[in-house]
C-alpha cells in the first residue's frame, strides 16, 4: 500500500474583532521563503529604479545647464554676426560713398580737361568697385555667416584703402587741372568772366588756339606798339618775332589748312594758316616753303624755312596769331604751350 506523501504548512489564523468565528489559513511552508525572496527583490528593484531616478536626474540637470550655456553662447554669437554686419554694411558704404566721390573728382577733371582742351582729357578712368553688401539669406547663420561676413570685411577693406592709395595721385591731377584752368581763366577779359556762358565760350576758344611755337628762339620783338630803329616811328607790331638762324625748319603751330602762300609785302616769302573756330596763323620772312594752298597740315608739320625775306634787320619769324581776322598776342596761347 503506496503512503501519501505529507505536505508541510502553516496555518495562519485571523480572529475578527466580531463575534464571527476565526479564519484559518493553512499556508504550504515552500511561500513563505518565497514571499520573502520576493519582497527582497522588490526592495532591490525598487533601490536601483532610486539609484536609476536620482542619476537621471542629475544628468537632465547636467544637460539643461549645458543648453542654458549654449543658448548664451548662440545669442553671443548672433549678437556678434549682427555687428559684424553692421560694421560690413557701414564700411561697404563708406567704399560706395567714397568711390561715388571719385569719380565725381574723376568726371569734374575730366569735364575740365575736355573744356579747356588740355590733352590727356581721357586719360583718368573711373575705378571699377564691385559694391559690397548682404544678400538676403545672411543674418542668421553660425560659424560660416561668421566667416563670410568676415571675408567681406576684409574685401571692403582692402577696396577702401586701395582707394585711399589712389587719392593722392587723383588729387594731383585734380590740381593740375585747376591750376590750368586758373592759368587759362587769367587770359579771358575780366568783364567776360561773370557770364559762365561767356566764360566757358571763352575757355572754348583758348582750348582751340594754337600753343605750339613755331621753332625754338628768344623774342626779339613783342606784340603791340614798338618804335623802329630804322625811321624812330611808333607803330604796332601784331605778331612777335622769334630769333633764329638762316635755315632753321618752321613747324605749324597747329593743325589746319593752307590759306595762302607766296609773297607778302613787308613780310616777305610767307604762308598762312586757318584752323578751327576762327583762328589763322601767319608765319613770315621765310626763306623757303613746302606747302601750297589748300594742303592740310599736321601740328608740327615743317611748312617753310626761316630766312630774312621782305622788311626784316635779320634772319627771324614773324609769327601772328588772329581771331577772326583780328591780330591777338600770341604769347597768351604759346606760354599755354609750356605747361
Amino acid at each position: 500500500m503506496t503512503r501519501k506523501r505529507e505536505t508541510r504548512s502553516v496555518t495562519l489564523m485571523i480572529v475578527p474583532h466580531s463575534e464571527r468565528p476565526p479564519l484559518a489559513l493553512q499556508i504550504p511552508l515552500w511561500v513563505v521563503p518565497a514571499s520573502v525572496a520576493l519582497v527582497v527583490l522588490l526592495l532591490v528593484g525598487l533601490f536601483y529604479l532610486g539609484l536609476s531616478n536620482h542619476s537621471l536626474g542629475a544628468q537632465i540637470g547636467e544637460l539643461a545647464e549645458q543648453q542654458t550655456v549654449h543658448e548664451g553662447r548662440e545669442r553671443e554669437m548672433r549678437l556678434t554676426i549682427l555687428a559684424q554686419q553692421e560694421e560690413v554694411t557701414g564700411l561697404s558704404q563708406s567704399v560706395e560713398r567714397f568711390r561715388a566721390g571719385m569719380l565725381e573728382v574723376e568726371n569734374l577733371s575730366r569735364q575740365i580737361r575736355e573744356m579747356i582742351g588740355l590733352e590727356g582729357a581721357d586719360a583718368v578712368a573711373p575705378a571699377t568697385v564691385v559694391p559690397t553688401t548682404f544678400g538676403a539669406e545672411g543674418g542668421q547663420g553660425g560659424s560660416e555667416f561668421g566667416d563670410y561676413g568676415m571675408s567681406l570685411a576684409v574685401e571692403a577693406g582692402s577696396e577702401l584703402a586701395e582707394l585711399e592709395s589712389l587719392l593722392p595721385e587723383n588729387t594731383e591731377e585734380l590740381s593740375l587741372v585747376l591750376g590750368a584752368l586758373t592759368a587759362r581763366v587769367e587770359r579771358v577779359a575780366p568783364e567776360k568772366r561773370d557770364d559762365p556762358q561767356e566764360l566757358e565760350r571763352q575757355l572754348r576758344l583758348i582750348a582751340a588756339a594754337p600753343k605750339a611755337w613755331p621753332l625754338a628762339g628768344p623774342i626779339t620783338s613783342e606784340f603791340g606798339y614798338r618804335v623802329l630803329p630804322s625811321t624812330g616811328y611808333l607803330e604796332f607790331h601784331q605778331a612777335v618775332d622769334i630769333g633764329a638762324w638762316y635755315g632753321t625748319p618752321v613747324l605749324a603751330a597747329k593743325a589746319g589748312t593752307v590759306a595762302s602762300v607766296g609773297w607778302t609785302p613787308g613780310l616777305g616769302w610767307s604762308v598762312v594758316l586757318e584752323h578751327e573756330m576762327g583762328f589763322t596763323t601767319v608765319y613770315g620772312h621765310n626763306s623757303w616753303y613746302f606747302v601750297d594752298p589748300g594742303d592740310t597740315v599736321a601740328e608740327g608739320q615743317k611748312i617753310a624755312l626761316s630766312g630774312d625775306s621782305g622788311r626784316s634787320t635779320g634772319p627771324h619769324l614773324h609769327y601772328e596769331v588772329r581771331l577772326n581776322d583780328v591780330p591777338v598776342d600770341p604769347m597768351i596761347y604759346l606760354t599755354l604751350g609750356e605747361e
